[in-house]
């Protein structure tokens, strides 16, 4: 499984000091079935703890992901700035979705040349 994130979710992972090694795990817990909410098409509600505080203290993340294909960190937030996604912003975030799982391997390369997608080492 190839995991990316978004460049908009990249800069707000910077700045919350949300690592890879964190987005890789969360990824993993999400393929094992361990996610907090199915949202449909194909996204998916995932806590994350940073740091030593633990996961409920942690932010939240919405995760594009198929199994055996992607997962794609799509969104993020904290506890304290919101306690979901609206229901407009969901409807955006599965269309996005169906767009982000259309893309061939090609179309995936070159949108990592161009840093819209970074992929989660």
């Amino acid at each position: 499984m190839r995991i990316f994130k978004t460049l908009a979710f990249d800069r707000w992972a910077t700045k919350t000091k949300l690592y890879d090694k964190s987005l890789r795990q969360a990824a993993l817990e999400v393929e094992q079935g361990q996610y907090e909410a199915n949202l449909g098409g194909c996204l998916y509600k995932k806590r994350i703890a940073l740091g030593n505080r633990g996961k409920s203290s942690g932010v939240r993340s919405i995760i594009a992901f198929k199994r055996e294909n992607k997962a794609i960190f799509v969104y993020g937030f904290s506890k304290k700035q919101k306690a979901n996604v609206t229901p407009d912003e969901l409807v955006a975030l599965k269309k996005l979705c169906k767009i982000y799982f259309a893309y061939t391997d090609e179309q995936i390369e070159n949108i990592l040349k161009i840093k819209e997608f970074i992929e989660v080492e």
